[in-house]
């Protein structure tokens, strides 16, 4: 399924992928319940290899179609313990001809944190790849600041905790509002997820966010929808 991703000027800038298990006789399952059993059977390296061959290729396939589009890949905290996500995204870039601007790994705060410096070394040598990073729920972890000055990080999602209610909750504005001007400071761009109502929106465009994501704008999509939507 794609999300897409808006800026303040209602245009999709691009998308993240969100793996979902379509069971015959349960339905679909959230990746809640199968991704902890996936890291735990170590399933997830060929998940995770799949979602960025497929990802790498669709977005080479818009980007061919004329939509310039950023497509965000969700990177487990197994994922960045082994070798192999290095090897998996060169592959995946070199075999779609996909230019590693236009992937981007999303990465927890509590992902980071579970091992700060060998995390850094890691992704240090994904960035070296050309790709974007971007660091998800920002906000809710036990963070070290350090990361930031130590890792060449393009992107902060401000977590849906601080964004619900953030027109009703004026430390949740406030909260906001610092991670937003933090950034802004270090050339770092915002994205505000779970935005659900316009008056979320309309509170966070106050506060000088430019990027949106959520239902007040898309759910995720199938790949239809999403064409439909381009």
């Amino acid at each position: 399924y794609y999300q897409p991703k808006y800026k303040s000027t209602n245009s999709i800038y691009g998308f993240e992928a969100l793996i979902r298990w379509v069971h015959p006789q349960r339905g679909i399952i959230s990746p809640l319940e199968f991704i902890p059993i996936a890291e735990r059977s170590d399933q997830i390296y060929d998940i995770g290899k799949f979602v960025i061959d497929n990802v790498s290729r669709q977005t080479k396939k818009w980007l061919d179609e004329g939509y310039e589009l950023i497509g965000s890949i969700n990177l487990s905290s197994k994922q960045l313990e082994h070798e192999s996500i290095i090897s998996d995204i060169k592959n995946a870039l070199h075999n779609s001809k996909l230019e590693p601007k236009y992937l981007e790994l999303e990465i927890t705060e509590s992902t980071m944190m579970k091992n700060e410096q060998k995390s850094i070394e890691m992704l240090n040598r994904i960035k070296d790849i050309g790709v974007l990073l971007s660091i998800d729920d920002f906000g809710t972890g036990y963070s070290s600041f350090n990361y930031l000055n130590e890792m060449p990080v393009d992107t902060l999602k401000i977590d849906k905790t601080f964004v619900s209610g953030i027109d009703k909750e004026d430390e949740k504005y406030k909260i906001a509002d610092t991670i937003i001007n933090m950034a802004n400071e270090l050339d770092i761009a915002v994205i505000a997820e779970g935005v659900e109502t316009y008056e979320e929106f309309e509170a966070l465009e106050s506060a000088k966010c430019n990027k949106y994501q959520g239902y007040y704008f898309s759910k995720p999509l199938t790949l239809n929808e999403f064409n439909k939507l381009l």
